[in-house]
């Protein structure tokens, strides 16, 4: 600790000791606070991936099934790896995960999505573009 307060004291010379002690604290405090929100209840446990869910998860994935079940002719790709990935994104809150899905749906119908998929590019579009779309 003495060395922290020292280096940032070689380092910028101006500081006064106390002010450089307080600095010190706040940095060590802030980083001690990040890592404890990172320690969410699903952060840490599995990966949240297929094959290697915790029981939380699992039964979350099973809620948001259920709570999309009416929107999924709107989607192609709608099996576990399709759920999980919405989960994932909102550390498997499954309201915020829900919220998501279904802003996704009205964006692809107001954008007419599937229009989208079906426009040919011309060849020398095709021959540089490096992306691609995601169908769902």
């Amino acid at each position: 600790f003495d060395f922290l307060v020292l280096g940032l004291g070689f380092f910028v010379p101006s500081l006064s000791p106390s002010f450089a002690v307080k600095l010190v604290l706040r940095v060590v405090l802030g980083l001690k606070i990040l890592s404890s929100k990172l320690a969410t209840p699903y952060f840490g446990e599995m990966s949240g991936h297929v094959g290697d869910l915790s029981p939380k998860q699992s039964a979350a994935l099973e809620k948001l099934k259920e709570r999309v079940a009416d929107s999924l002719d709107q989607c192609d790709e709608a099996d576990d790896h399709y759920f999980l990935r919405w989960l994932r994104a909102r550390n498997f809150d499954v309201d915020k995960a829900e919220k998501l899905l279904r802003e996704h749906f009205t964006a692809k119908e107001t954008w007419n999505f599937k229009e989208l998929l079906e426009w040919e590019a011309p060849p020398v579009l095709e021959k540089h573009m490096t992306g691609r779309l995601y169908p769902c």
